[in-house]
């Protein structure tokens, strides 16, 4: 495999942060695509180290986080 495929995240990651997106909430996300609070968030934290970039601030509560590109 290139190394430029390796780098790209699967369909399911970027299922999970769409729904993060979406939803604003890791926790209705998690609901929307029946799994856990901590699987989302392991999907999230895993696309940020991908990309290397910081894609959500939690501004009330731990999962409850606003996304820097949805929220412009």
């Amino acid at each position: 495999m290139s190394a430029t495929l390796a780098k790209i995240p699967s369909i399911d990651i970027l299922r999970g942060f769409v729904a993060v997106g979406r939803r604003m909430s890791i926790t209705l996300a998690a609901q929307d695509l029946f799994m856990t609070q901590s699987a989302v968030s392991r999907q999230i934290h895993g696309l940020e180290a991908a990309l290397d970039i910081k894609l959500f601030e939690c501004l009330l509560a731990p999962y409850d986080c606003l996304t820097r590109w949805f929220s412009r």
